[in-house]
């Protein structure tokens, strides 16, 4: 179960294993300036922060089990301008621990996410599983650094338990979406895994 004592991993090997994996794809990113560990109302979300306390802030949150590790190339480039917080979301691989269960996200994914999901869930070290993997990240080249996310896409699978009560599996209601009164500019990326340009209308 989610939130348990090795952080919702299948146990506390398989997390020490997969953090190796984590530490990889961190270590692309410049170190950050400061490291919070955020208490929540649904557990402890790990921010990494890059630039001073005062700049501008984008909070950068990362695809599906690819962790705040995904984000290292617009790190770099945006930190010179803004105060860049990069995050590991809760109930899925990383460090961040959840301690209650969420149910909410603004898109529907595609039947051909939801088998490649099925597919890494349940034959995570296949060859099917891996050519899954890739279309999700774009099929990257092998050996670059998009390709090492996708390991680390493949390893949370191997090692965090089944991901059952996190955002992306529940669809939420408009009066959820109606009751964030915060001003939020939302980018979702084009060409996805989910169809952005329905998302963005409905937000």
């Amino acid at each position: 179960m989610l939130g348990s004592a090795d952080g919702g991993f299948r146990s506390a090997d398989a997390r020490q294993h997969y953090l190796t994996t984590y530490g990889e794809a961190r270590a692309l990113t410049a170190r950050a300036d400061v490291v919070h560990d955020v208490p929540t109302g649904f557990g402890t979300i790990r921010v990494y922060q890059h630039g001073p306390d005062r700049g501008v802030p984008i909070v950068l949150i990362h695809g599906f089990f690819l962790t705040s590790g995904m984000w290292w190339q617009q790190i770099d480039d945006l930190t010179g301008d803004f105060t860049v917080y990069a995050l590991d979301m809760v109930g899925q691989p990383g460090v961040s621990m959840q301690s209650k269960p969420m149910s909410s996200t603004v898109a529907r994914l595609s039947g051909r996410f939801w088998r490649s999901l099925a597919l890494l869930l349940t034959r995570p070290n296949s060859a099917r599983a891996k050519r899954a993997a890739a279309w999700v990240t774009g099929h990257p080249a092998p050996g670059s650094s998009i390709d090492m996310l996708t390991e680390l896409f493949v390893a949370g699978f191997a090692a965090f338990a089944p991901p059952l009560r996190t955002p992306p599996l529940h669809f939420s209601g408009n009066r959820l979406l109606r009751s964030v009164h915060l001003p939020v500019q939302v980018l979702l990326a084009g060409n996805s895994v989910h169809d952005s340009s329905k998302a963005i209308r409905r937000i």
